[in-house]
């Protein structure tokens, strides 16, 4: 079992509802550990999508925006993170199920 993941969510400039449907989603988990990066900009700055603030960049990196992103900027304090893409959507036991991943454990598919 793992403690609640930060999840790294992927879009594109063009997937804005999409992207809104995820979010929707996932309006039980606390918008802190929640971190969208959407791909296709002209230049980066925050933009929100259903209340969330996300950031906008001027890649598109597809699948792996995020993953970029959250690389580069080195963030902290996150012991686990989650990949997701736009077009995903989360059921009420998503996020228990994907806790029951193995800890010890580099990481998981």
């Amino acid at each position: 079992m793992i403690e609640p993941p930060t999840y790294l969510i992927s879009s594109h400039v063009s997937y804005r509802d999409a992207l809104a449907r995820l979010l929707t989603s996932m309006n039980h988990i606390p918008a802190k550990r929640k971190w969208v990066y959407i791909g296709g900009g002209t230049v980066e700055r925050v933009v929100c999508v259903n209340g969330m603030p996300c950031f906008e960049v001027p890649h598109n990196s597809f699948d792996y925006t995020a993953l970029i992103e959250w690389a580069t900027k080195a963030q902290n304090g996150h012991r686990h993170v989650f990949l997701l893409h736009d077009t995903m959507e989360f059921g009420q036991d998503s996020e228990d199920l994907i806790c029951q991943a193995d800890g010890a454990m580099d990481a998981t598919a």
